[in-house]
């Protein structure tokens, strides 16, 4: 009997928000989100973007897999709880007929991309590509696999490990007032860029 394989959304929890993993996670959507908001100010008749005003403001997070496990995209913010990750996820899901999707010159060889529902971004690249071609390939990609994805129903703990590595914890983020993490800022090498398409 042969079995199908379908993309999946799953759920990965961090012990604390400070660990290396999750910091470079997000570190990567923020790389868009201040991409994003360079582009927008140099096209200001542009419609706003509604970023997450706290984008660190848990330790769970979520990633559109591909049936071969390779990440095809990421949420773009941390949620406090399994249960708000997921309701987020399922309401990508849910809306998948109504994605607006844009691609983001984020450096000179550097192209990302989001998926947003109503002006809302929701799913960003898990890389960024080499140029507008690739990272709209990228996009379409991740857009067909939501129209067939299933979403996991619970996630999987990351425990601090006290070697250090992808799970170590960074000393440089702070605990912010709310028990909440920054990352360090990202670097100043991206510039404004127009839409990449």
């Amino acid at each position: 009997m042969s079995t199908t394989s379908f993309p999946r959304i799953t759920f990965t929890e961090f012990q604390d928000s400070r660990q290396h993993m999750l910091v470079s996670f997000l570190a990567q959507v923020q790389s868009i989100t201040l991409a994003e908001a360079l582009s927008a100010d140099a096209h200001t008749d542009e419609t706003s973007v509604k970023w997450p005003t706290d984008p660190l403001d848990g330790t769970v997070v979520w990633r559109l897999m591909a049936s071969n496990r390779k990440e095809l995209g990421r949420t773009v913010r941390s949620h406090r709880s399994f249960e708000l990750a997921r309701r987020n996820a399922l309401a990508l899901v849910a809306g998948v007929d109504e994605l607006e999707g844009k691609v983001i010159r984020a450096g000179r060889r550097a192209v990302g991309w989001y998926l947003g529902l109503y002006g809302v971004p929701m799913l960003v690249c898990g890389e960024l590509s080499r140029d507008a071609g690739l990272a709209h390939a990228a996009m379409g990609a991740a857009s067909d696999a939501l129209r067939r994805v299933t979403v996991a129903d619970r996630a999987r703990l990351l425990r601090v490990e006290h070697s250090g590595g992808p799970l170590g914890i960074n000393s440089s983020v702070t605990r912010g007032p709310a028990a909440t993490t920054r990352a360090e800022p990202v670097s100043s090498s991206l510039r404004s860029g127009a839409d990449a398409r």
